[in-house]
């Protein structure tokens, strides 16, 4: 069985409003199965990367925000708002102004089923290249994303910063 990697290196960015944000700027890249999820074309400076820079606040935000739905939400046609339902299981929707590639989680019994599209960012002349799917062990996600979340909460407390909602939550 396949699993996730949320791997990533921490670097400074005094540029980010929001202590959180700015406190948890890293080069980050996402894969699944083995294959990167995060490739990107970024189109002006004419480069391919595995990687993107971004805070990891609000990745581990929406990670812990969704992770009932993440675990546990089968997709049922037509019994679920499409939209609503995409919101839950779709990390593009953690972006907070920031590019995150197309790939969704669906759980199917004990496995995770995910899969990346690509997907353009006109206005941030990037896009997501990569497409593929592959299952991921449900309990070894799990362990995964609770991993990384702990990590971005760590980062926070290191760096004084408390009462954030994911610390709370």
């Amino acid at each position: 069985m396949e699993k996730i990697e949320f791997n990533f290196e921490w670097v400074s960015s005094e540029d980010a409003s929001g202590e959180e944000l700015r406190n948890t700027w890293a080069k980050f890249s996402l894969v699944a199965g083995g294959n990167v999820v995060t490739l990107i074309h970024e189109k002006y400076q004419k480069t391919v990367n595995e990687h993107i820079y971004m805070p990891l606040y609000p990745v581990a935000e929406w990670l812990i925000y969704n992770c009932w739905f993440l675990f546990n939400e089968k997709y049922t046609p037509g019994k679920f708002d499409e939209v609503e339902f995409e919101k839950r299981h779709n990390l593009k929707f953690a972006e907070e102004g920031y590019s995150l590639p197309d790939v969704q989680f669906v759980p199917e019994d004990d496995v995770i089923r995910t899969s990346w599209r690509p997907i353009s960012y006109e206005y941030r002349n990037s896009e997501f290249i990569g497409h593929g799917s592959t299952l991921l062990e449900l309990e070894k996600f799990k362990d995964d994303v609770f991993q990384f979340i702990e990590k971005v909460v760590r980062r926070l407390e290191d760096r004084g910063i408390t009462d954030t909602f994911l610390q709370n939550e």
